[in-house]
Parts: structure tokens; C-alpha cells; sequence
């Protein structure tokens, strides 16, 4: 109802008697912060949103492959499984082969174990290494993998 006691016909006179419910001076209050809350909102989105914008110089090294060798001659299944090619069977079988017939002189003779051929071992041959028995030439020569691993420390 407005002022006279009639029904609001038009939006405008609806409008009216909504602000019925805030007096002039509350209505210029409610304005104003709501002015200063959307510039505050506004600067802060801007002041921020330039910072995401900065390019970040990050300094990245150079991608490194892991390398690692495996002693035919002291080798569980397990580390031997992890070769590339060779399941936890064909594993079991090496070290069967092994305790069976002794260590292996070099790396090719893991050629006679059944199951590895050619194609297998050219796979698997730059990961195969042998230490002799000796624990005071195992200390004195360093292994090809701890060899790299220094020269990449470097």
C-alpha cells in the first residue's frame, strides 16, 4: 500500500514502498557501503590478479635415468626379476641355474640358462655386471653404476 492507502500498481510505486522499511538517511548508508565494498573487492581482485600474471623463473636440471646393475653372482630373484624382459619365473629359474651350476664366469653364460636367448640378453646385458668374491676388490673397484652415479653427482 502506498502513502494514500492504495494498492501499488506500477513497479516504480512498488519500489517505493520498499524503501518504506529504511529511512532516506539509512538508505544513503546502506548505499555507500555497499559502494565501498565493491571498490575494495575490485582493487583487491586487480591487485591480486597481477601478481598470478608475473612470469616465475624457475631453474630446472636436466632429465636424469636412473642406472642400475645387478651381480648375476650375488643377485636374489627378486632383483633379478627387475630386468627388462625377465618375469619371477624365468628369475627363478636363474638362480636355480646359478646354485645348480655355480657362478657365472661372465655375463654371457647366463645365455645357457633355458629361457634366455639372444634378444633377452642384448635387453638385459647393459644392466648385468659381475664382482668377483673377493671382499677387498669389491671395495678397491668401484662398480660402472656407483662409477656414473659420481660422475653425475660431478
Amino acid at each position: 500500500m502506498n502513502s494514500l492507502g492504495n494498492k501499488p500498481t506500477t513497479l516504480i510505486e512498488r519500489i517505493k514502498d520498499f524503501g518504506v522499511f529504511f529511512r532516506r538517511s539509512e538508505q544513503n548508508l546502506l548505499a555507500m557501503f555497499l559502494l565501498v565494498s565493491l571498490i575494495g573487492i575490485a582493487v583487491w581482485s586487480w591487485r591480486y590478479s597481477t601478481r598470478v600474471q608475473q612470469i616465475i623463473d624457475i631453474d630446472r636440471r636436466s632429465s636424469q635415468t636412473a642406472v642400475f646393475q645387478i651381480d648375476l653372482n650375488s643377485a636374489n630373484w627378486v632383483e633379478i626379476s627387475t630386468l627388462p624382459g625377465i618375469g619371477h619365473q624365468l628369475a627363478h629359474d636363474i638362480v636355480a641355474y646359478r646354485e645348480r651350476s655355480g657362478p657365472f664366469p661372465n655375463n654371457e653364460a647366463i645365455q645357457r640358462v633355458p629361457g634366455i636367448g639372444p634378444r633377452t640378453y642384448d635387453r638385459i646385458a647393459p644392466f648385468l655386471t659381475l664382482i668377483s668374491s673377493d671382499s677387498s676388490s669389491i671395495a678397491a673397484t668401484p662398480t660402472t653404476a656407483s662409477k656414473r652415479l659420481a660422475n653425475a653427482a660431478n
